[in-house]
Order: C-alpha cells, then sequence, then structure tokens
C-alpha cells in the first residue's frame, strides 16, 4: 500500500506550488490588421481574419449567419459544420442533417492511442463514402454528468492519473481568476469518469481531494470524503486534515490514533506528521510529556514543520525557541500555536495556506478580528463565496482602529439603508475600497443581493453605474440591462454583450458603436483598448474600425504573465480535440499565478478561444467580462 501511494505522497505533501515560469512567447501579437483587411471586416466579407485559435477548424459559431467559414486544408467548402453548445443548464441545440446535396462540411476529433481503445467521432455532420454509396454520420451529444456542473462524463479523456498529476504539480493553486476558479471547482466535484492509470480504483479520488485541499475548498473536500471509503487509511488522512481545519478537535484526535496503528499503510511524509498530529492531541489533553515525545519521534523521522515542532517543545515546557517567520502556515501549525495562547492575524493570515484561511472564516467562534481577515483572505481565494463574505462581516464587531471592520461596518449599514440613492452612494463607497484591497469582484458579490430592492428609477440615476457594476459581477444579466436600459448606458450594455451567448451580431454591433464617442474623450486607456480588442476577437465580435484605430494608436502591451513556451500550443491542441478537462487545466496553466488583469494579452486571447472551442462558450465569456468589468468606465467620469 505504501508503494501503492506514493505518487500521491509527492503531491499531497509539496511544501511550495511550482509557479510558471514566463517563457519566450508562443509568437508575437499583432491584433491590428492591415488597412484591407480591416475593410474586409467591416464589408463583412467571406473570409475572415484567422485568430491565433481558430474556432471550430474555420467554422465560426455565432448567430448572425454573416460570416462564412473557411474549411480546412483539404476539404472543399460547403455547409459550415454544427458548432458545439455550452453543455450546461440551457438546453442542447437541435442539430439538423446537411441539405441533401450538399458538400461535405469539416470534420472534427482525433483518434487516440491504444490505451483508450477508442476513436471518438467528428462533432458535426460527416458524410463517409464507401464504394458508391455515401454513409451520413452525426455525433450526439456528449452524455453529461447529473451533478449540475454541465461537464461531459468524459470530460478526463486524453489524460492518466500520472499526467493528471504531473500538470496538478505545475498549477498554481487555487486559481486566482474568478471564472477560471469557477470551473477548477466544478471539474474537482464533477462525477465524471475517473481517468484510467491509477494504482488503486481510489488512486484518483485521492489526488483530487488533495487538490481541493490545497486550493481551500474544504466543504467541497467534504462533500468528496462522503463519497469514498471510510476504511482506506488514506481517506482517513484526508478526514483528520478536515476535521483539523475546522477545529473538531475531538474527530481529528480519534482518527489519529487509529492511524497510528496502520502507520505502515501510509507513505514514509504522512506517516511522520502522524506524529506532531499525535503531540497535538497530547497537548490538549493537557500531557507535556507526550507532546515532548512526538516531537522528539517527528524529528527523528526528519519531519520538516519548523513552526510545529517549536510549538511542540513550547507546550511540551521546553520554552519558547525563537522562530524564522514561515514562508506558509498550516492548519496544523496554527492549532499548536492557539494552545500557546491568541494568535495575532497580521502574524498569520497573509502566510496561511488556503484551507487554514477558508477554516478561520467559517469558523463562527474564532475572534472577529481573525474571522474577517481570514474571510476577506480566502474570498481573494475564493475559497469562500460571497455568502460566506457576507457572513463573517456581518458577525463582526465595531473596531474604527481597523480597516476590515471597518469595512465589515460599512456593509451592516449598506443592508439597513433603505433610501435607494443612499444605499448605492454607500455601495459605490465600499467597491471604491475593495478596489484597493483586491476585494473588488468579493465584494461586488456580496453587494449583489442588496440591490434586490433598488429598482431604476430617475432618484438613482446619478449613482447607475454601480447598480450596473455590481449586477454583471454577480452575474444577473437581467438586472444589469434594467439598469443600463433605464439609464441609456449603452456602453454598459456592450460589456454585458460579451458574456451572453446567441445574440446577433446586429445588436452586438449596434451597442459597440456607443463606445466610439467614449473613445474619443480618452474614457479608455491603452491598455483596456487592447484588452477589448482581444476579447472582442476571440469571442468572434467584428471589432469596431474606430476602436483599431483607436487602439492602434497606442503601445501593444508587452507586460503580464505568459506561460512556458508549448503551453499555449497544447492548449490549442486540447480545445480542438474537445479534451474537456485537460483544456481547463491547459487554461489554469496559461493563466499561472495571475487573475484576467494580470495575464498578458495573448494567453488571456488564446484561452478564451480554447475554453470556447472545447464546448465552454459561457466560461469563455465570463472571463472575457472579467478582464474587463474591473476598467470599464462609468457613465459620469469615475
Amino acid at each position: 500500500m505504501k508503494k501503492m501511494w506514493q505518487s500521491v505522497a509527492s503531491l499531497t505533501l509539496m511544501a511550495a506550488v511550482v509557479s510558471v515560469v514566463p517563457g519566450e512567447a508562443q509568437e508575437a501579437w499583432n491584433p491590428f490588421r492591415e488597412k484591407d483587411e480591416a475593410a474586409r471586416r467591416s464589408r463583412r466579407a467571406a473570409e475572415p481574419p484567422q485568430p491565433t485559435l481558430s474556432p471550430m477548424d474555420g467554422v465560426f459559431h455565432n448567430n448572425s449567419g454573416s460570416r462564412v467559414a473557411v474549411p480546412p486544408a483539404g476539404q472543399s467548402g460547403g455547409q459550415p459544420g454544427f458548432g458545439s453548445a455550452y453543455p450546461g443548464s440551457d438546453a442542447p441545440p437541435e442539430y439538423a442533417r446537411a441539405a441533401a446535396g450538399s458538400q461535405p462540411g469539416p470534420q472534427f476529433g482525433s483518434q487516440f492511442g491504444s490505451q483508450f481503445g477508442s476513436q471518438f467521432g467528428s462533432m458535426g455532420a460527416a458524410r463517409e463514402a464507401s464504394n458508391a454509396s455515401k454513409i451520413e454520420r452525426l455525433e450526439l451529444e456528449p452524455a453529461l454528468t447529473t451533478d449540475g456542473s454541465g461537464l461531459p462524463l468524459d470530460a478526463w479523456r486524453g489524460l492518466d492519473v500520472k499526467a493528471v498529476e504531473e500538470i496538478f504539480a505545475g498549477l498554481s493553486m487555487p486559481p486566482k481568476s474568478a471564472a477560471l476558479h469557477a470551473l477548477w471547482q466544478r471539474l474537482l466535484s464533477a462525477s465524471a469518469d475517473a481517468p484510467a492509470g491509477g494504482q488503486t480504483p481510489a488512486h484518483f479520488d485521492a489526488v483530487r481531494l488533495e487538490a481541493l485541499y490545497r486550493s481551500g475548498l474544504i466543504g467541497a473536500m467534504g462533500a468528496r470524503l462522503d463519497a469514498t471509503s471510510p476504511d482506506d487509511p488514506i481517506f482517513q488522512s484526508f478526514a483528520l486534515r478536515r476535521d483539523l481545519a475546522i477545529g473538531k478537535r475531538e474527530a481529528a484526535c480519534q482518527t489519529t490514533k487509529g492511524l497510528m496503528g496502520r502507520r505502515a499503510d501510509l507513505p514514509k511524509q504522512i506517516s511522520g506528521e502522524l506524529h506532531l498530529l499525535a503531540g497535538y492531541c497530547a497537548a490538549v489533553a493537557s500531557n507535556p510529556g507526550g507532546a515532548g515525545v512526538a516531537a522528539d519521534l517527528a524529528r527523528e523521522e526528519s519531519v520538516d514543520a519548523p513552526v510545529a515542532l517549536a510549538a511542540l517543545d513550547a507546550l511540551a515546557g521546553h520554552g519558547k525557541a525563537p522562530l524564522t517567520p514561515p514562508k506558509q502556515v498550516r492548519v496544523l501549525d496554527y492549532r499548536l500555536l492557539e494552545l500557546l495562547g491568541p494568535v495575532a492575524p497580521e502574524q498569520v493570515i497573509d502566510r496561511a495556506e488556503p484551507a487554514l484561511v477558508a477554516a478561520l472564516a467559517l469558523q463562527e467562534t474564532a475572534e472577529p478580528r481573525v474571522r474577517v481577515a481570514a474571510a476577506e483572505a480566502a474570498a481573494r481565494l475564493w475559497a469562500i463565496d460571497a455568502e460566506q463574505l457576507a457572513a463573517a462581516y456581518r458577525a463582526a464587531s465595531e473596531g474604527a482602529d481597523d480597516p476590515a471592520l471597518r469595512r465589515a461596518e460599512s456593509i451592516r449599514q449598506i443592508a439597513a439603508e433603505t433610501a435607494a440613492p443612499r444605499k448605492l452612494q454607500l455601495m459605490r463607497s465600499a467597491l471604491d475600497d475593495a478596489r484597493q484591497k483586491g476585494l473588488y469582484l468579493p465584494m461586488a458579490r456580496v453587494l449583489g443581493p442588496m440591490l434586490a430592492n433598488v429598482t431604476p428609477s430617475p432618484d438613482v440615476r446619478a449613482n447607475v453605474d454601480t447598480a450596473i457594476e455590481i449586477a454583471i459581477a454577480a452575474g444577473d444579466t437581467r438586472r444589469a440591462r434594467e439598469f443600463a436600459n433605464s439609464a441609456g448606458a449603452r456602453h454598459w450594455l456592450a460589456l454585458i454583450d460579451i458574456g451572453e451567448p446567441g445574440l446577433s451580431e446586429e445588436s452586438r454591433e449596434r451597442n459597440l458603436e456607443a463606445l466610439d464617442d467614449m473613445v474619443k474623450r480618452g474614457r479608455f486607456s491603452a491598455d483596456l483598448l487592447h484588452r477589448l480588442a482581444t476579447v472582442l476577437d476571440a469571442t468572434d465580435v467584428n471589432v469596431p474600425i474606430p476602436l483599431w484605430e483607436a487602439a492602434s494608436r497606442t503601445p501593444q502591451p508587452s507586460m503580464g504573465y505568459l506561460p512556458d513556451t508549448g503551453v499555449l500550443a497544447q492548449l490549442q491542441d486540447a480545445a480542438k480535440k474537445k479534451d474537456q478537462a485537460r483544456t481547463i487545466l491547459l487554461s489554469l496553466r496559461a493563466f499561472g499565478p495571475v487573475g484576467a488583469d494580470g495575464v498578458h494579452l495573448i494567453a488571456l486571447g488564446d484561452t478564451i478561444r480554447a475554453l470556447r472551442r472545447s464546448g465552454l462558450d459561457r466560461d469563455a465569456r465570463a472571463l472575457g467580462v472579467e478582464a474587463l468589468l474591473a476598467q470599464w468606465p462609468r457613465s459620469g467620469g469615475a
């Protein structure tokens, strides 16, 4: 068993996340086409310029009907193939056969190795000639999981467990982008078929549990544990970590006691850390001698845990040794420090692992100042949702000398305010403050439910931008459109359109025209212009020529995170084969340790295209909106 889980142990006990270092750019990025090409765009000519990753092998998935597909090399022209809609809660599209007498459309799909023993068919309508007859084949919609994730049952195709572990080891967990994090959580929680190659049937579950823990997704981790075998020592070790994180001392110590007798079935590092856990349980039971013995046993097994060992020494009565602040404070470190006395949040929160900040944010008995600081840190990591952050704010005490507690007080004031104009003014102040603290999107989502009783009217028009921003961030496009239409804020409608599939091209372009005047007045920064051009091009929207020209007069952005050479090419390959899990994981690699506002435009555009091409159109559009929202100009000039 020990050998069996060696690969899991290497992931479980990784001390630091391997960050992807920017390498050479995959290719030079130049969003500005030649003038003749721009002219062709405006006339909607038959051959659109191909983006870095051309959607659907030349078939552009939109509803305008104004573009003509460019068949891949070696195939004749004719009817475009059928695109793949986002497999979420929306009803799937009805696929129709090609009209009689039409030419064959482009085929999609790929041949996988003998390891998988199957060939996945084409996306769209295709014909094969057999002797003198032609047989028409059409691939059915993929079977989806029943867990609401919107992912197919074969989401992990194209990967085995070893490949998943290798990719996970190179990811920055958790993702900093809200849109990519939502995809990441859905992927880890989905009931899709496990990839092949696990050392045991439970191997892949253990890999996912480790990823959930490292991402701070304690709740999802618990749900996953409920579906696993309670007798497996590996799963018991994960249950122990979960219980310790959420403060269940008795359950954690009971599991520790049971696992001490099964240490031979565990990887060496986990076995060594059991001594630290045994020391913690001894200290909880007021047994200082046991805590000291446990620390000595852990040192004999070369356990690298300076904070925990120092805390055990102190609890054993050996005095407090000087300790260099660690790079990361783990859950066990914090629980041991707690036994020594109150822990100042400023000494821990900024260094805490995601599981620790999430656990403290959800711990109702935690000291209010600690809980709020942890909740804000967890919200930045997307380890808790907006309601959990709001709950921490509501439970906080007043504290004018603490910025986090002042933010909590402002949330309580907003919730209590009944006058809509004043409520929006307070919301705007809270949003601007949160922007400076890296909490812009989490704060907007906290404020979203508080818009329920605010309706479009002349008395709220002065602060209507705030209502629109919050509604967009909360994903309530209906309310966002309602406020934007009431104020005639068409530039906001242009942004809302980006996030919604299925709109006609004419409708999108009509709202984009409203940006021309704002661009001329300098309301769009150079960076925002280039980001907008990138997102529009990646979502297959005709970019207005005035916007292209305005962007061309500013230097092309050269800053932002780029992944290692080859990552974007792998992302393109995964999207082409519609391997959704691989596409999601490589999208995370493409963004590395930054969010949508810190990634290079090459990676941003290629990621959006890849997600759309693999069938994750809504998620791709959400990523595009996220990349633009924080910088989007307000009507009043702020």
